[in-house]
């Protein structure tokens, strides 16, 4: 179980920015097509309420949980590494 999160982590980790960027897009599209002053055609699955929901479940999933673990996983993996290792790219 370990070995996967890990992997899952590391992969998270890789498209970091691309999920948060994904994240925020999804969030600020889902509250525009509630928001009435706003002239967006009916699409199905876009407009609905459950595509408001999901994005308030991933972005709770997301933000408040995974987001955390790989920036706590990130430190750790950082913290082993051997000094050596980090004084040499710190002086490149």
């Amino acid at each position: 179980m370990d070995a996967a999160l890990t992997k899952l982590i590391e992969l998270a980790d890789r498209h970091e920015r691309a999920i948060d960027v994904l994240s925020v897009a999804w969030f600020i599209i889902s509250c525009a097509t509630w928001m009435p002053f706003l002239p967006i055609p009916e699409i199905p699955y876009v407009t609905d309420r459950n595509f408001w929901v999901s994005s308030a479940i991933w972005n709770t999933l997301w933000w408040g949980f995974a987001h955390p673990v790989i920036d706590n996983h990130r430190k750790k993996m950082e913290a082993d590494k051997p000094e050596s290792l980090s004084q040499e790219t710190q002086s490149d």
